[in-house]
């Protein structure tokens, strides 16, 4: 069976639940305010956003249930709903733990896959690899920040020879 390390901790309640609120609340007024003069694009506009909170919700689940699995030649980085990417064990150059330095010197084409959380993981990649982000659009990077629930165990598992 492969280890599995989830990133529950990256998700934010308070945040997710004010993004709601705020969202709800000014479609409602936008609904309110239009419909007497643009009837079905008021309609299409509050389907829409209704849509949105449905997916902020199924992410803010998804991050709860959701695991990284490291296999013998790759790990599987499904996060929540946002992000996919399958990373060759062979590709990944290193994997530290992050410190406040690091997070400074995070290049241009690195990515936090678990925003807004601050990633307590680096893996630095032997090249530009492809991670596909939210709406099917790919990023190429060269390191990748991870929160994870057990950062240090996460490393040492990753380190450990593959059979």
């Amino acid at each position: 069976m492969s280890p599995t390390f989830t990133y529950r901790s990256a998700r934010s309640g308070s945040l997710t639940f004010g993004v709601i609120l705020v969202v709800a609340v000014e479609t409602m007024v936008l609904h309110l305010w239009l419909a007497p003069r643009f009837p079905i694009a008021t309609w299409v506009l509050t389907v829409a956003t209704g849509l949105t909170l449905w997916w902020i919700v199924a992410d803010y689940r998804a991050m709860g249930t959701g695991a990284i699995q490291l296999h013998d030649d790759a790990i599987e980085l499904p996060i929540g709903k946002r992000f996919t990417a399958q990373i060759r064990r062979t590709d990944i150059l290193s994997a530290d733990l992050a410190t406040w330095r690091d997070l400074v010197d995070l290049q241009r084409d690195a990515v936090n896959l678990t925003k807004p959380a601050e990633p307590n993981v680096l893996l630095h990649l032997r090249g530009p690899t492809a991670v596909r982000l939210f709406g099917g659009i790919s990023k190429r990077v060269r390191s990748i920040g991870l929160h994870l629930d057990e950062p240090a165990e996460f490393v040492r598992a990753l380190g450990q020879p593959r059979r």
